[in-house]
């Protein structure tokens, strides 16, 4: 089945499949790795969010809550990702890591979540990490920087910008107009700005960023939800006839919400059913 759109004023202009969906400039994904935190802590991050309606995603170390479950119950309307069992005892090799990830989702598993997501304890990935989270199905790692995400081992991998950690650094408290511009050239580019902290750590500093957020045109996502979307941007390719582009779903799933970016804007294009083509009048 082929769909035709008719576009005017765009001819000789550069056309791309962009990069998220429904034409937003770029996606967002907050995050937070929840090691220490306490009820207090994670009830203040969690209505934070609310207050905002922003979504997020917690990066829970599994182990550190054995015994003490209740504490992540506020957390049960947003997504819930790994960061494996334990991080003292990260191990490099490919069964360890393995049976770390396995042993942190069945315990995130039994308590109600569905943890699709994986970062590695101190960010130390590595391809027996990407083929223990693809041998035990998980959809995407965020562990590594970047601008946009890659599908490596059948993993997408979400890059990180920024972290917000005193912690480590005590001085990272005057860096957060650095982030701001980091912000900001992510957006630019087109690329998807994922930031993480801890939920001890926010201040009003973070409820101004998020204000901030929401006065931009940007897509506030959670880590599935931005996996899931670059495996279907990832079906879709583009084919220039003339003054035509078609638009094609290579893949097996339908795609919707899918754009063209052209000098004068986005193009909306229609749901796109698995080997279907959309022809657009550029």
């Amino acid at each position: 089945m082929v769909l035709i759109i008719a576009v005017s004023g765009c001819i000789g202009e550069e056309v791309q499949i962009s990069n998220w969906p429904s034409g937003y400039d770029a996606a967002v994904v907050i995050s937070f790795d929840v090691e220490q935190a306490q009820a207090t802590d994670i009830t203040r991050a969690a209505d934070l969010l609310e207050k905002y309606d922003a979504k997020a995603t917690f990066f829970v170390v599994a182990g550190y809550y054995q015994g003490a479950e209740e504490v992540l119950e506020p957390l049960k309307t947003y997504e819930v990702a790994s960061k494996g069992w334990d991080q003292g005892t990260w191990p490099q090799d490919y069964e360890g890591q393995r049976e770390s990830i396995k042993k942190a989702s069945t315990m995130l598993t039994d308590i109600g979540f569905q943890p699709r997501g994986f970062r590695a304890p101190y960010l130390k990935s590595s391809p027996e990490t990407l083929a223990a989270l693809r041998d035990l199905k998980y959809s995407y790692s965020a562990s590594e920087t970047g601008l946009l995400p890659q599908v490596e081992e059948g993993v997408v991998k979400l890059p990180l910008s920024v972290a917000y950690d005193p912690f480590w650094n005590e001085d990272v408290k005057d860096y957060l107009p650095l982030f701001y511009l980091a912000f900001e050239k992510t957006l630019d580019e087109g690329g998807v700005f994922t930031f993480y902290t801890l939920p001890e750590n926010l201040d009003g500093r973070w409820e101004a960023f998020l204000k901030h957020l929401q006065s931009r045109n940007v897509w506030v996502a959670t880590g599935s939800e931005v996996a899931d979307w670059w495996r279907q941007q990832n079906q879709l390719s583009l084919k220039i006839v003339g003054d035509t582009a078609v638009v094609t779903n290579n893949g097996q799933s339908s795609v919707s919400g899918a754009t063209l970016t052209t000098k004068k804007g986005f193009v909306a294009l229609p749901k796109i059913a698995p080997g279907e083509s959309v022809r657009v009048k550029i």
